[in-house]
């Protein structure tokens, strides 16, 4: 097998394995539309970058908290943004917002922040 070919059959796997988690976030947004909704609040956030072919993402790393019964539970979730600068200046202003969070009725540890919530509860907190 030549250096080609290794490279062509990575390359498929690569895209398979982009496509398949593309796959499967979005399946599990859709799923947990359906879990009861608590509301979140943002306790701290950080600034990361990830490279991948080249090509850089830049994300706010939102660590969150929610009650349920009583009890307190805890998630992170990742919001892309645009450039370095956007998440430096996104970052701080997000803490102590708050926004809905969907949890698995019988395990409340595991949360989703569905696109669409999120972007809706932020376009109001922050604008």
């Amino acid at each position: 097998m030549e250096t080609y070919e290794i490279r062509l059959y990575g390359g498929f796997a690569i895209a398979a394995v982009t496509v398949l988690s593309a796959l499967m976030y979005r399946v599990r947004q859709n799923h947990a539309r359906q879990w009861p909704r608590a509301e979140a609040t943002v306790g701290s956030t950080s600034v990361g970058e990830t490279t991948s072919d080249s090509e850089t993402v830049w994300y706010v790393r939102v660590s969150y908290s929610f009650t349920v019964n009583g009890d307190y539970f805890g998630g992170l979730t990742d919001r892309i943004v645009s450039s370095s600068a956007s998440a430096s200046e996104l970052a701080p202003k997000l803490v102590g917002k708050t926004f809905p969070v969907r949890y698995k009725q019988s395990k409340p540890d595991t949360s989703v922040v569905l696109d669409d919530e999120w972007v809706a509860a932020m376009n109001k907190a922050l604008y």
